[in-house]
């Protein structure tokens, strides 16, 4: 799935590809946003010509006002698969990334809905997850079990 077409059409429906990222700090704190009143994490559409790791580290960093340069891109977490609000089917790569940077410089994209950004501890991470969407609650889960 890496680089190449970011979306094709299959049984009627778009498929769109997308990379995203669990960012931890290095006090072990989890970076979540919320976004349309709902705890989610950073991602989007990969852009031709695009590997789903340059995306999901872009993603982060535009959604999240992180600086590139601090930021390392891991392991792959999970792949996800879900109907997006536009009828889509959004296929989503997530990778671990750890942010050697300060924690409090961190700027939420407002233009993509996203009102707030917090650190919180990987407990509470996956209680914010339980009340989110379920594949946000996978990527989380399996965050935890790298912490």
């Amino acid at each position: 799935m890496s680089g190449g077409k970011d979306s094709e059409v299959r049984d009627n429906k778009k498929i769109v590809r997308a990379a995203g990222g669990a960012v931890v700090a290095a006090d072990g704190r989890v970076l979540m946003m919320m976004r349309r009143g709902m705890w989610d994490l950073p991602k989007g559409h990969i852009e031709p010509g695009e590997s789903e790791r340059e995306c999901a580290a872009r993603e982060v960093c535009e959604e999240c006002g992180l600086n590139p340069a601090l930021l390392t891109v891991g392991p792959e977490l999970a792949r996800t698969i879900h109907l997006s609000a536009h009828d889509e089917e959004k296929h989503t790569v997530w990778f671990r990334m750890d942010y050697t940077g300060d924690p409090a410089r961190v700027e939420p994209q407002t233009e993509e809905e996203i009102t707030s950004l917090e650190w919180v501890s990987p407990t509470e991470a996956l209680r914010r997850a339980s009340t989110s969407y379920s594949t946000i609650r996978a990527v989380i889960e399996k965050l935890i079990l790298q912490i």
